[in-house]
């Protein structure tokens, strides 16, 4: 067939194709729609235009026309590309399907899976059972697979790039496997493997090889790079397919509950035990809720300028039977039923009680409430959010509603016009626990959100040793949400090292242990006063006189409200800085050059020369650097010896093998030191006074570039 501007015309036809299409004699250069009636040919067209279009085979079988003597044939057509890459023909090989071929090619049609061509559930769950009846004694291990998130990727991608995708994912997984083992695809995203004389060991190592193969896919959106997982269950020690399948799907069912990436093995006994206790826990909990037995605490939340405090309100569950029960756990129990609407109508009528009862507490702050997805719906809201707000005469504009990002990427669009309905309403909204769920944050700009709550999980190795990864993380997140005027808040506070560095950073509200716990309504002025103390009183007293100490500690404290205000800290200089660190080096011939802003606690070098990435790329404790004396002194230090200095000898630059070190202040306009410029050598070398004034004459390149790179940041 030869592809024209009109359609498709016959070019040579084999004696057996005219008889089965019933094609005439003359039926050279004549076009499809030329030889067919209309509803005939315009679905013969439609089939063309989808190998044209796709580039690739198409299958498909129809019944012949009327007066044909067969009834029904199949095709398969190739699309055949000319020396400019385009589709110039197209060549259709057409064979006769017989009543008996028929039979057997639809029989074959119900276990064949059409997109993978992978068997389907029905097939792999029959050779199972025969399998499982034709050998005595076997032992196999069933594995249900679940890729974590795909819907969000078809509304991402598309769904032929989606399907693309999916058929990789098969691809790799069947790589995978033993030669023996049954693998099909049950539906959508979930897939099913059977692994003959396997025990639960081998499962599991299997499980983890398929696990990590998916998480090696990555596609790109919308420049946004999608990362991919998946849950695995595991079941076997069943002399029946169905149940074996059933377990399998169960067990991966729990461990979705734990997150992406994760695998769980069905145990039966452990099973059974565990679906009976948590019967008992949720009728316990209905009447739970019915009797209005469920309290709420409040965790209060400070800002990390001046301390003032909104809070979060809990829901907190004490059972006669169970004691004390996690939210982590009666949640999710509520969730799997109505419950979680009555639930959360009771602790939101609490929470504007309290409001009402307690404007000393409640005046001029935001109080936050967790909504759960299974209320994402305009009706569910009115009833158990909106309602209470208006019953008690509130303003929306005193509630901050936590979801989670999950609740978003699942459905992008229902996600966006729920949270544009929530704050048309008037309430703030926020991602809760943010960064667990998602591997790429720019899906961030598709949704009006008010701010971001950072996980606990990326909180708890910040502290006094930092670790390079989480605090990169940290930082990116950071940066994000300030490019897209979002508030920042981290939860998991639990030290005073994270506060410092969470502070210096920039993140604008502090949540967690150290500052307080939840606390009973009569507890909250208390642990509010308490907390609000430990944000200004981070910086320790220097050994001075009383007067000398306080003039100290109130410059120091303007000098951070200015690194803060600022934002100098989680602002990217390396552009401009790498050039003037290059240039430094060059000019004074010396091996290490940096640049570092100091806050109260932490050095953070924005460039460097000489030094090693994996040195610099967290924040130096700030004892542990020598620029220190020049930010408290605000003057320049030079060290031509170091080690035949008697006030710097023992310092641990000096001990690692540095001998010359030379450093200068970096002031702004209105007289405040943010961090400093310095040199370092290991040999001793001489400086005069003349470079002395030279290396301070760059300071104001460093700072003319600050001010340039804080005047395009965008104004939130």
């Amino acid at each position: 067939m030869k592809v024209t501007d009109t359609g498709y015309e016959y070019v040579q036809v084999t004696e057996e194709a005219r008889r089965l299409g019933s094609l005439p004699v003359d039926y050279h250069g004549k076009a499809i729609r030329d030889i067919y009636p209309a509803d005939v040919g315009d679905k013969l067209h439609i089939q063309y235009d989808q190998a044209v279009e796709r580039g690739e085979p198409i299958f498909y079988s129809d019944r012949l026309p009327d007066g044909s003597d067969h009834q029904y044939v199949s095709s398969v057509l190739l699309p055949i590309e000319d020396d400019e890459g385009r589709i110039g023909s197209v060549i259709a090989i057409t064979n006769e399907l017989k009543e008996e071929m028929l039979h057997g090619m639809l029989h074959s049609v119900t276990k064949i899976d059409f997109l993978t061509q992978l068997p389907n559930l029905v097939w792999i769950k029959e050779e199972l059972q025969n399998l499982l009846e034709s050998r005595d004694g076997i032992q196999v291990q069933v594995l249900y697979m679940n890729v974590d998130r795909f819907k969000l990727v078809n509304e991402l991608l598309g769904i032929d790039k989606g399907n693309d995708l999916l058929r990789e994912c098969a691809g790799r997984i069947k790589e995978l496997l033993p030669e023996d083992a049954m693998f099909g695809r049950v539906d959508g995203d979930e897939f099913v493997a059977v692994l003959k004389n396997a025990d639960t060991v081998e499962a599991r190592t299997a499980a983890e090889r398929i696990m990590e193969a998916v998480a090696s896919m990555t596609a790109e959106a919308s420049g946004m790079r999608l990362n991919f997982s998946a849950c695995v269950g595991i079941s076997g020690g069943s002399e029946y397919a169905g149940s074996l399948i059933v377990n399998a799907s169960s067990a991966m069912v729990e461990a979705k509950q734990e997150g992406p990436g994760t695998l769980s093995l069905h145990e039966k006994k452990g099973t059974a035990q565990k679906k009976m206790h948590q019967m008992k826990m949720e009728i316990e909990l209905i009447e739970a809720v019915e009797r209005d037995d469920v309290s709420v605490v409040y965790q209060p939340k400070f800002s990390a300028l001046d301390g003032a405090a909104g809070v979060e309100a809990l829901a907190r569950w004490h059972s006669e039977e169970f004691g004390q029960v996690s939210p982590g756990v009666f949640i999710p129990i509520a969730e799997r039923s109505p419950l979680i609407e009555k639930l959360t109508h009771n602790v939101m009528e609490q929470v504007c009680r309290d409001i009402d009862a307690r404007p000393d507490i409640f005046a001029g702050s935001i109080t936050a409430v967790n909504l759960s997805a299974k209320l994402l719906k305009k009706e569910a809201v009115n009833r158990v959010i909106a309602a209470p707000v208006e019953k008690y005469g509130l303003s929306p504009s005193m509630f901050e509603l936590e979801i989670t990002e999950q609740m978003l990427v699942e459905d992008m669009k229902s996600g966006r016009e729920m949270v544009d309905y929530l704050r048309r309403l008037g309430f703030r909204v926020v991602i809760d626990d943010f960064g667990v769920s998602y591997s790429s944050l720019n899906y961030l700009k598709n949704f009006s959100l008010d701010g971001i709550k950072i996980d606990k999980s990326f909180i708890q190795d910040i502290d006094e040793s930092v670790n390079p990864k989480e605090y990169q993380i940290v930082t990116f997140m950071m940066t994000l949400a300030s490019k897209l005027g979002l508030s920042v808040t981290a939860e998991g506070v639990e030290t005073i090292g994270q506060m410092e560095l969470l502070t210096d950073l920039g993140c604008e509200y502090l949540q967690g242990f150290y500052l307080s716990r939840p606390m009973p309504l009569d507890e909250l002025p208390e642990a509010i006063r308490e907390g609000t103390e430990k944000i200004p009183g981070v910086w320790e007293k220097p050994a001075y006189g009383d007067m000398v100490a306080d003039i100290l500690l109130e410059t120091e404290r303007q000098r951070n409200e200015e690194l803060q205000k600022l934002g100098v800290l989680q602002t990217d200089f390396s552009k401009a800085y790498d050039r003037i660190t290059r240039v430094v080096s060059q000019t004074f011939d010396v091996p290490v050059a940096f640049i570092g802003f100091m806050s109260h606690s932490r050095q953070y070098i924005k460039s460097a020369v000489g030094l090693r990435h994996e040195d610099i790329e967290a924040p130096i404790p700030r004892e542990k650097t020598m620029c220190t004396r020049v930010i408290e002194s605000g003057k320049s230090l030079v060290l031509q010896h170091a080690e035949k200095d008697p006030m710097y000898k023992d310092h641990l630059l000096v001990q690692s093998g540095f001998q010359f070190y030379a450093s200068v202040p970096l002031y702004t306009d209105s007289g405040h030191i943010l961090g400093t410029l310095c040199l370092m050598d290991v040999k001793p070398r001489s400086f005069s006074s003349e470079d002395l004034l030279q290396l301070e004459e760059f300071t104001y390149w460093v700072m003319a570039e600050l001010n340039h790179a804080l005047q395009k940041r965008p104004q939130q």
